[in-house]
């Protein structure tokens, strides 16, 4: 039972909540848990609609027949899985804190989104680490490594430079990827360097990977609006990289359009092994600009080293597609995800996104966006037009099938085991600790006071 006011502010306070979370990168359903969640710990009921850019959230009282709507904006903030975690703690102390003081709530909430996040300077350091890391996945070989570094380096500050002068995010976008392109370009003066690759890897920092999952994983789950528009946003930034990339290429006369990857060198398993822990640092790295807590970093890198592990052994010794390669891979990031989430007490999602992004098909995706400028430019003479427009499909085929089922294969053992994957965040560090358990075929979570 809430009296006006106490039911006023609280419902201030969880539309505010919901906004940071959903303006952080986290997929819908987790918000609506984590508000019902929160309500239910004040014995209120709670409805809630979210659109593109704002959310509608009502609060009420059945005893005392009284509600409280409010209508707050989605705020542009950093994708953060440290406020995923730390939020959804939150919301399972007041769960199982019955009329816990708002005050105190209020005054924790302040406390979780005003910490600090990484100094800028090693998150440049880290991702440019990434990119390089990424190149060599693509095929790059490493004389092309360190001018990717250098390209991602700066690209990567000037972002941060312009972003903070209020620049518009796709045009930002469009420029960075032009300067970073065209100082990847300098590649070509490097003796036995790849330097398509190194000028196509250069801009792959900027690759939307988290909302183009989270965007599928909202459709997958039935939020359709606000899914839809996350991959709308993610495509127009794929985009606006063409768009800086397409620039530098007429201006260097570079083709980025390239089939093909580097041969490979050593034994099999000494590349598995090579590019598993490449795949490990390019998931930390780029896992760093989403902000994850310093404890999530080790299970990002063994997830993603072994997933990628796993999926290029199956496209090189066993010989099968990439698509269905990476669904399995996914499916083995997804369970395994299920007990280091336990083990650091985080949710699913904050490890085994970051540990897919290696697996984001960049490459294709603004391939696919080439081969429509391409077509474009020769559409008077069909002959020359029509290959571009079969390699466009091809392209994106291929782009929306692996984004789709290395997504489902990641979130299929978190709707098999919802109930554990929902208690992840039960019992933080500071109130107990978790223990997983594997036995037969059955899986248990234990938390011991």
């Amino acid at each position: 039972m809430q009296d006006s006011q106490q039911l006023k502010k609280l419902t201030r306070f969880i539309a505010d909540y919901a906004s940071m979370l959903l303006g952080s990168g986290v997929h819908c359903s987790r918000v609506i848990r984590n508000t019902r969640r929160i309500a239910s710990g004040y014995g209120l009921n709670l409805n809630m609609s979210v659109f593109a850019t704002s959310i509608i959230l009502t609060l009420s009282d059945k005893e005392e027949n009284e509600m409280y709507t409010e209508v707050v904006r989605i705020p542009e903030v950093p994708v953060s899985f440290h406020l995923n975690s730390e939020l959804s703690a939150l919301s399972w102390k007041v769960y199982d804190n019955p009329g816990m003081n708002l005050d105190e709530l209020e005054r924790e909430y302040k406390q979780i989104i005003s910490r600090p996040r990484l100094r800028s300077w090693v998150v440049a350091l880290v991702v440019a680490l990434a990119n390089a890391c990424f190149c060599y996945l693509l095929g790059g070989n490493f004389l092309s490594m360190p001018i990717v570094f250098g390209a991602t380096w700066l690209g990567y500050n000037i972002l941060r430079f312009l972003k903070k002068r209020g620049m518009d995010h796709f045009i930002a976008v469009a420029a960075v990827s032009f300067v970073s392109s065209a100082l990847a370009s300098l590649a070509v003066f490097v003796p036995g360097a790849t330097a398509e690759v190194a000028v196509a890897a250069s801009v792959l920092f900027m690759i939307p990977g988290v909302p183009m999952i989270t965007g599928v994983i909202d459709l997958i789950e039935g939020h359709t609006l606000i899914g839809f528009a996350r991959i709308v946003r993610a495509f127009l930034i794929v985009v606006c990289l063409a768009v800086g990339l397409s620039v530098s290429m007429v201006i260097f006369e570079k083709g980025l359009l390239f089939g093909g990857e580097m041969a490979e060198s050593g034994s099999l398993l000494s590349e598995t092994i090579v590019r598993g822990l490449f795949a490990a640092v390019a998931a930390c790295g780029f896992g760093a600009v989403s902000c994850p807590s310093v404890k999530s970093f080790f299970p990002i890198a063994v997830l993603a080293a072994l997933g990628y592990a796993l999926r290029y052994m199956l496209m090189r010794l066993v010989g099968w597609d990439i698509a269905t390669s990476t669904l399995l891979a996914g499916l083995f990031i997804g369970f395994l995800s299920l007990p280091l989430g336990a083990w650091v007490k985080c949710p699913m999602t904050t490890l085994y996104i970051p540990a897919l992004l290696p697996f984001v098909p960049g490459m294709y995706a603004y391939r696919a966006v080439f081969n429509i400028i391409l077509f474009m430019q020769n559409v008077r003479e069909p002959m020359l037009a029509m290959p571009h427009l079969n390699d466009f499909f091809f392209n994106t085929i291929i782009t929306c099938t692996v984004i789709i089922t290395m997504t489902v294969g990641a979130s299929m053992p978190m709707f098999i085991f919802s109930r554990r994957a929902k208690s992840l965040t039960r019992h933080s560090d500071l109130h107990g600790h978790a223990r997983f358990s594997i036995h037969g075929d059955v899986m248990r979570l234990w938390h011991r006071k």
